[in-house]
């Protein structure tokens, strides 16, 4: 699909997200967009809308300082070209991991990463509604963590891991010692 576009620059979206009202002007290799969670009043829904705007900030602040840790292949802008040079970082075998590997292949090579971080290019994305679901796309996300090179992105996932370990047990702690 991108090997096939005929525009300087692809922008990459879930199926799934609402899009932004707007569309970035850009001239860099890699435009970071951000992404809020939308839900419900569940506990479920209301951890994952916390855990993921804590995530969105720590994307949009590393990316500022030039140390990109997190982007999402939800809400993306990428040049077409770039794109191409990096198909054989992309690791196409890894559920749901191609976002990830494409920014490491882009530090890597030292391509312009940037953000921007503006309501009118955020995209919204739903909860999953369900802790099997929940537990599932969290699975699928540290699955592929194992594979990433980039020493900066090795050390964030470590630290979002130890985060929803907690996230999970603090609530059983409270619970079992009340």
């Amino acid at each position: 699909m991108i090997a096939a576009a005929t525009t300087e620059y692809v922008w990459l979206q879930d199926d799934d997200i609402i899009p932004p009202k707007m569309t970035p002007e850009t001239d860099t290799d890699l435009l970071i967009l951000p992404l809020r969670m939308t839900g419900g009043n569940s506990l479920l829904e209301r951890l994952q809308i916390a855990e993921y705007a804590a995530i969105q900030q720590l994307t949009i602040d590393s990316a500022q300082q030039g140390k990109p840790v997190l982007c999402s292949g939800a809400n993306l802008i990428v040049r077409r070209e770039r794109w191409l040079e990096s198909w054989g970082d992309l690791r196409p075998e890894i559920p749901s991991g191609d976002d990830m590997f494409l920014l490491e292949s882009f530090k890597r090579r030292g391509l312009r990463i940037e953000v921007q971080d503006a309501p009118e290019y955020t995209a919204s994305v739903q909860a999953v509604p369900t802790w099997r679901a929940f537990f599932r796309q969290r699975m699928r996300w540290a699955g592929k963590a194992p594979h990433y090179t980039d020493r900066d992105i090795r050390r964030c996932g470590t630290r979002i891991l130890l985060a929803n370990i907690m996230q999970v047990l603090c609530p059983l702690v409270l619970f079992v010692t009340a």
